[in-house]
């Protein structure tokens, strides 16, 4: 009997049934999304991670040379054959044609020989890299053609040198994604930076040294070792497991703010949560009242639209999870051009818990002053209509101190900063503050202007 009951107020109001359905839906779908796809990425990058580095051990130190010290290292291990070592430059600057017509900025990159270690160098002619690229030759991206309306076999100048141009490269391992870069790409040999004659003491140049060990299970110790003779803040050593390319810093920083987003997106969605379920008691107050006056207890009433509440959430919930799986799916499709080729998109089912729990949560914090006010509802409301008010105020604190709570530990959860999800709470708590005191002079502007 019960059964049917509920399932005549839900039908009875279905308007507001399956607006709350999506409501709840809505805070849930980025945020499964996001973790779905960050984790799928974070997998395949991880599988490929040797590759996207081109070498076992990375070292980088910008602007100056590396230190004696650790040279001295390095060359020690070099000799002793427990690693190999290549280099390569990597800066910005303008090339020309060779009649000074047009000139393009450009990010130079000049190569040692065996670079890469892993990973290759894709040229469109499929020609191999070191082969192609030796004194006197470079190899540029198609943009650059285009821009200066040149062609392969043509010459271009570089710095203080013209150089010839023998090939297009189409990928390369670590290439920071197209939205980042400055310029279209340049390879040069390493044979020809003395003629170029563009690195000059205080010049902004990125010098990186790639490492190939020659036993992985010493990758560790070679890396530790290599640190101890680093300068530090000024010389980073980092091995593939644990340096970041630039497809995983761009792909880092879109997710996080793409987590924020959805987090907003959550609180927003929480509130509509909270105003439809107002809504939904407020078309069943005749019907409270009915019930109130036969003799069902606050208690029996709040268990009663519990229960109607836990199965239009969990409706909810999984209309957000299927709706969170396509959109991840729709993220790798839109993202295609930055991601691993080889990348699978699964379902993870800690994340599938994860967000089952999170949209019981979201369903717990607003609804709680709705389902609280029910026990206001009085069996006068049969006969006359009044607005449900509680004369504390006690539930909004609670209410608010939850919201809170709610979502400093939703952000540090997902950003693992303490600070970030203070800042970002208390942000939220602000616009919350700001936008009911807004709302309510406007409405206290609109009832004047109406008797007026």
């Amino acid at each position: 009997m019960r059964h049917n009951f509920i399932l005549r107020q839900l039908t009875h109001s279905s308007k507001q049934a399956i607006l709350f359905v999506l409501c709840v839906a809505l805070s849930l779908i980025t945020l499964t999304a996001l973790n779905g796809f960050s984790k799928s990425v974070n997998r395949s990058l991880l599988i490929d991670a040797r590759k996207l580095h081109a070498a076992d051990i990375i070292i980088r130190s910008q602007h100056e040379s590396i230190s004696p010290a650790l040279e001295n290292t390095i060359s020690g291990l070099v000799r002793q054959n427990q690693i190999q070592r290549t280099r390569y430059h990597r800066f910005y600057s303008v090339v020309r044609t060779v009649d000074d017509q047009s000139s393009v900025l450009a990010s130079l990159k000049v190569v040692e020989k065996g670079y890469p270690f892993y990973g290759q160098v894709l040229l469109r002619s499929g020609k191999p890299f070191n082969d192609i690229l030796t004194r006197g030759n470079v190899v540029v991206e198609q943009s650059l053609l285009d821009r200066l309306g040149i062609r392969v076999g043509d010459p271009l100048k570089v710095g203080y040198t013209t150089l010839t141009i023998r090939g297009v490269v189409i990928s390369e391992p670590d290439r920071p994604v197209n939205l980042l870069s400055f310029g279209p790409r340049v390879f040069i040999s390493a044979a020809d930076l003395s003629a170029i004659a563009l690195i000059k003491t205080g010049s902004r140049i990125h010098r990186v040294h790639l490492i190939k060990v020659a036993d992985d299970t010493r990758l560790a110790a070679l890396a530790a070792e290599l640190r101890k003779s680093a300068v530090p803040d000024r010389e980073s050593i980092e091995t593939f497991r644990t340096a970041r390319s630039g497809v995983k810093r761009f792909l880092d920083n879109f997710l996080f703010f793409l987590k924020l987003l959805g987090i907003f997106i959550l609180v927003v969605a929480g509130f509509g949560i909270q105003s439809t379920l107002r809504a939904f008691l407020r078309e069943k107050q005749h019907t409270i009242a009915i019930m109130k006056a036969v003799g069902a207890t606050n208690r029996y009433i709040t268990h009663h639209f519990m229960m109607m509440l836990m199965i239009m959430g969990m409706i909810g919930i999984f209309v957000g999870l299927v709706a969170g799986y396509a959109l991840q799916n729709g993220l790798a499709q839109l993202l295609a051009s930055y991601l691993p080729d080889d990348l699978q998109l699964g379902v993870s089912w800690v994340g599938l818990f994860e967000s089952v729990i999170l949209g019981l949560l979201v369903v717990g914090v607003f609804a709680f002053l709705p389902l609280y006010g029910l026990k206001d509802m009085r069996p006068v409301m049969i006969f006359r209509r009044e607005p449900v008010s509680s004369p504390t105020k006690w539930p909004y604190y609670v209410s608010a101190a939850m919201l809170l709570c709610f979502i400093f530990a939703l952000v540090f959860w997902h950003m693992q900063d303490v600070w970030i999800g203070v800042y970002f709470a208390l942000g939220i708590g602000v616009l919350i503050i700001l936008s009911a005191g807004t709302t309510r002079f406007v409405l206290m502007g609109l009832n004047r202007w109406h008797f007026q």
